[in-house]
């Protein structure tokens, strides 16, 4: 805490405009800052998401083109969760969404077993269903989602699939 102590003594002599446009040239250089002055502004939530989408996207391309491992993947992905767990529930589902679904395909399409992901999945779904039963609106407005699940629980070609068809199940139970 010193570090912090003497890092806000030296930032309280700086203008407003001054800390204004330190933080901006941040945020042009790190997309964590920006996705995250985007969330804490509550700046335009299509921005914000599109930015959120943007950066899952680019981590999923790192995996396909096999530049990355899954721990390091699974990493930056979590990173990502950890900074939409502030943000209104339909923002963190439809991120919680993004990141499920990549990863999803990722064991689906390739029938892997692989220990990082399927941990990471795990923890999404579980997040998932916490939204979709806290907030049972969302469950109204995002049918797509429960849809798609639906579709990896009939897939059966990953380590995980027991997990993903008894988040589907607990989601849709009400509806039965």
């Amino acid at each position: 805490n010193d570090l912090e102590s003497t890092m806000s003594k030296e930032l309280s002599r700086f203008t407003k405009d001054e800390l204004i446009k330190m933080i901006l040239s941040f945020s042009k250089n790190h997309s964590t800052i920006k996705r995250e002055l985007l969330l804490n502004l509550s700046i335009d939530n299509e921005k914000s998401f599109r930015s959120f989408d943007k950066a899952i996207d680019k981590i999923f391309f790192k995996c396909e083109r096999n530049n990355i491992s899954t721990y390091e993947i699974s990493r930056e992905l979590k990173k990502i969760l950890k900074q939409v767990e502030r943000a209104a529930p339909d923002f963190q589902m439809e991120v919680l969404w993004k990141i499920t679904n990549g990863v999803l395909f990722q064991l689906n399409e390739y029938g892997m077993n692989d220990i990082p992901f399927e941990d990471l999945a795990i923890n999404t779904l579980e997040k998932l269903v916490d939204l979709f039963q806290t907030y049972p609106d969302l469950k109204e407005n995002n049918p797509d989602i429960i849809s798609e699940l639906k579709e990896y629980c009939d897939w059966h070609n990953s380590g995980i699939t027991d997990e993903v068809c008894e988040a589907y199940y607990t989601i849709t139970e009400e509806d039965s």
